[in-house]
């Protein structure tokens, strides 16, 4: 990307940040939904840090309900849970299409907030039918320009409507329904053209004055526009990259093992005649397990070699594919070694890696069966990361909404 582009795509990006700065105020359902934009996106958040809910706020309107269920969505607001759900039960007994039409369900993003909070408990199948409802029949209610139909779209996946018809690239009128569709992509690999989605928002992003937006188109063109323009980076990058094909195909591998893992595992569990298998009760396991694998796939596969050390002390790396210059570090979560506390864990890793001659990237397993990674995908987003000489890509497996 030539310098005068590149330096137009950051004072847009600037630009974005600004807005999303001035408009953030939490708790809203814009906020809440800028929240949800950016979780699990590679690259800095221009969101500030999230407060914690006012006290005040009882959890009884819907807007406050959106906001606490893209929270929700997100990992945040364990404690508020049950009082949400008693705020939810509420709003059910009200009648959600009223003839003035003050509703949530005439506001998209209330809709898709409330609907992704529902998501979250995964415990409640009268909640989740009456929400689907409701989403069945604002499908009919709703205007159908490609911004409202993207967050309705997205309302239906959640909840696994099946039928339901996002925009398509051509029916985009702007940036942010472009953006929106890329959102969506992210989330539910859509079947469009990829190629043709990127070069229509760099287009648009260049010819399109962006004028005056709100805080969720705000957060969307921001996200679609960064991944966007680092595609076109690496797409540059990767024609005079020093590390070969190989290395970087030996990567792929390693990670498309690691999201398979679970199953895997529970394929190991059902043996001819209920005869004996490996069970994955602690770390151990899953490192033998993943030793097998990797045996398969490649040839030099060195367990335990000695790290550099950090603060004094040096550990043992796991797995290094020395050819690939690749280290795989496999943890399994369990009581006691939650997100928060594997995060930590693995940012050591990072650093103790950094100066180790033999390494260009960190794969980093997490083997999460039991859930208590309570959003994996923003585990996987705030440390896949490049700093230094080092390409760190965290996988947690298995891995839900």
């Amino acid at each position: 990307m030539s310098g005068p582009l590149a330096t137009q795509y950051a004072n847009l990006l600037a630009r974005l940040a600004d807005t999303i700065k001035s408009q953030w105020a939490w708790p809203s359902p814009e906020a809440g939904f800028a929240l949800f934009a950016f979780v699990g996106i590679r690259g800095e958040s221009p969101l500030p840090p999230l407060d914690s809910w006012p006290p005040d706020d009882r959890l009884v309107h819907s807007p406050s309900l959106a906001a606490a269920g893209f929270a929700m969505a997100c990992g945040f607001m364990a404690e508020e849970s049950a009082l949400w759900v008693q705020g939810i039960d509420r709003l059910r007994r009200r009648d959600a299409f009223p003839a003035d039409r003050q509703s949530f369900a005439y506001r998209p993003i209330e809709l898709l907030g409330i609907t992704a909070g529902i998501v979250s408990r995964e415990n409640d199948a009268n909640i989740t039918g009456w929400i689907s409802s409701v989403l069945a029949r604002t499908r009919k209610e709703h205007p159908q320009d490609g911004w409202t139909n993207g967050l309705q779209y997205a309302a239906e996946r959640m909840v696994g409507i099946q039928g339901g018809r996002h925009p398509g690239i051509e029916e985009c009128k702007g940036l942010d329904e472009l953006a929106l569709l890329q959102w969506l992509d992210d989330r539910f690999n859509l079947s469009v053209d990829k190629k043709e989605l990127a070069r229509k928002i760099l287009e648009q992003s260049m010819f399109e004055p962006l004028g005056d937006i709100d805080l969720p188109r705000a957060a969307v063109i921001f996200t679609a526009l960064q991944k966007t323009v680092r595609a076109v980076i690496s797409s540059d990058v990767e024609r005079n990259w020093q590390i070969g094909r190989d290395a970087r195909d030996a990567e792929n591998l390693v990670v498309h093992l690691c999201r398979r893992f679970h199953l895997f595992a529970e394929q190991l569990t059902q043996r001819h005649d209920e005869r004996d298998t490996l069970k994955f009760a602690d770390e151990y396991d899953v490192q033998d397990a993943l030793h097998a694998l990797l045996r398969l796939h490649f040839d030099d596969v060195r367990p335990e070699e000695v790290t550099p050390s950090v603060g004094g002390q040096s550990g043992r790396m796991d797995f290094l594919l020395k050819r690939e210059q690749i280290v795989v570090e496999a943890k399994m979560t369990r009581k006691g070694l939650d997100q928060k506390k594997v995060g930590d864990e693995l940012i050591i890793d990072m650093r103790r890696y950094q100066s180790h001659p033999d390494v260009r990237t960190l794969i980093c397993f997490v083997y999460d069966p039991n859930g208590y990674c309570r959003s994996p995908a923003a585990l996987e987003g705030d440390l896949s990361t490049t700093e230094g000489k080092i390409r760190t890509v965290v996988v947690v497996c298995p891995k839900g909404l």
